[in-house]
């Protein structure tokens, strides 16, 4: 799919808005809407823009349905760094309604890109690091395993060096598979849709699998 450059990118989840600043600064973004509903990471992205002079950039502090779309006006829509995973655990309609949103968003040929831990490439991970010149752990271990239900059970363990009890955190998060993330595309009306797990520099850690979803709308 060809596309302008300098093009129109609409960060979903931006965090420091680095990867616009980024793309700025390579000559490769033409504007740039960040969308972060932190109000201190928000807050530090401005601090960033306005010292930088990123003035083609607008750091908007909202949920991603908070925006209201400006149709057929971006190049690009990016979800990165787990931001749909998270939003799937807290409400399995998120997919769709990201994707919708997306739709709206993007100009024919543009492009939205998604990436997602893939806990189905790794259903069950386990790992225990020594810490040696830790004065204070011996040991941290980590494991993680996904329930036939969809739910990714995510539990680290940091084992003093004093005799006490280990002291354990456990999280769970909902895994979003890419057949479902397909289909989510493919009726709402996006065309080729392409899944990718290399080439990817990101994506190397064993621990958290990671895809990223490419699709074109139009």
């Amino acid at each position: 799919t060809s596309r302008p450059s300098p093009f129109v990118v609409v960060d979903v989840g931006a965090g420091s808005s680095c990867l616009l600043y980024s793309f700025s600064n390579s000559g490769n973004l033409s504007h740039g809407v960040a969308i972060e509903p932190a109000r201190s990471r928000h807050q530090f992205a401005e601090r960033w823009r306005l010292d930088g002079g990123y003035d083609h950039v607008e750091n908007v502090c909202a949920t991603f349905d908070q925006i209201p779309p400006r149709r057929a006006s971006a190049d690009m829509v990016l979800l990165l760094d787990n931001t749909l995973s998270y939003m799937y655990s807290q409400n399995e309609r998120h997919p769709h309604l990201v994707a919708s949103m997306a739709a709206e968003w993007l100009r024919p040929g543009g492009i939205l890109v998604i990436e997602v831990l893939d806990y189905t490439s790794m259903p069950r991970y386990e790992k225990t690091i020594e810490t040696p010149r830790d004065p204070r752990f011996r040991a941290s271990s980590y494991y993680i395993e996904l329930l036939t239900d969809g739910t990714v059970i995510s539990e680290t363990t940091i084992h003093p060096r004093n005799g006490n009890a280990p002291i354990k955190k456990r999280d769970g998060a909902k895994c979003v598979r890419k057949e479902h993330l397909a289909q989510v595309f493919e009726n709402i009306g996006f065309t080729n849709i392409r899944f990718f797990t290399e080439g990817v520099p990101w994506l190397k850690d064993a621990a958290y699998p990671h895809c990223v979803a490419v699709a074109v709308w139009g």
